[in-house]
């Protein structure tokens, strides 16, 4: 089955059989999603951070972004290139990410190094630095709305005063297959499973903080089978 992106025109996206459920379609256009309470990691340079992606295209597709600050994001520039943005800019350079497919990212800073996971793989490592107030409250856009996501999001989720491991990496992971995060990693900031359906305007955050993120601009058919 084939998913119609507006924003990118592109389509062909392959329906996976790993077992999940329902995912968020964004349409690279105006769809984005805010959080009940922002994140606040201004005076914590030890966190981390977790989603699965499938883009048709890499092209500046933010996935995390401060609801009032335009300078704090987290984007995939391009296919080899993944910037952080928390306080200070970090551009990783990764293994070629593929379009229309699958990929877990983890991404975890332990206050002196920030590293980041690909389907568990250890594809990039920089100095962790951060010199100004970060609130990550937003998932597909910047706070100006601009490099909006394009293309489906899944286990989107942020944990305050942790540092993912080698083999956090590799349980979440999990083969391909679906692993509940807190089963993991213990209790997270906020954890969407974006697993809802039809109309849903929310999506429920499934940690005990009760963070949801509020759906702005979906029409159409926004949650699809993974």
């Amino acid at each position: 089955m084939t998913y119609p992106l507006g924003g990118h025109g592109v389509t062909g996206f392959t329906r996976s059989t790993e077992g999940y459920g329902n995912v968020l379609l964004l349409d690279g256009i105006n769809d984005y999603y805010d959080l009940d309470t922002p994140v606040d990691i201004s005076n914590n340079k030890v966190w981390t951070i977790g989603f699965d992606f499938n883009c048709p295209s890499f092209s500046n597709e933010t996935v995390f972004g401060s609801i009032t600050d335009n300078l704090q994001w987290v984007r995939l520039t391009n296919s080899t290139t993944i910037l952080v943005r928390l306080g200070s800019i970090m551009y990783f350079t990764v293994p070629a990410m593929s379009v229309n497919t699958w990929t877990k990212c983890l991404i975890a800073s332990d206050g002196t190094n920030c590293k980041i996971y690909l389907d568990s793989v250890l594809s990039a490592t920089q100095t962790s630095v951060s010199t100004t107030p970060a609130f990550m409250g937003r998932v597909g856009a910047r706070a100006l709305l601009g490099n909006k996501f394009g293309g489906m999001l899944d286990n989107v989720f942020m944990k305050v005063g942790y540092t993912a491991d080698q083999t956090d990496a590799n349980n979440l992971y999990n083969g391909g297959n679906f692993k509940d995060v807190e089963s993991v990693i213990g209790a997270t900031d906020f954890y969407h499973k974006l697993n809802e359906s039809g109309t849903d305007t929310v999506a429920v955050d499934s940690s005990a903080n009760n963070n949801d993120g509020n759906l702005t601009n979906f029409t159409g058919t926004y949650w699809v089978a993974r």
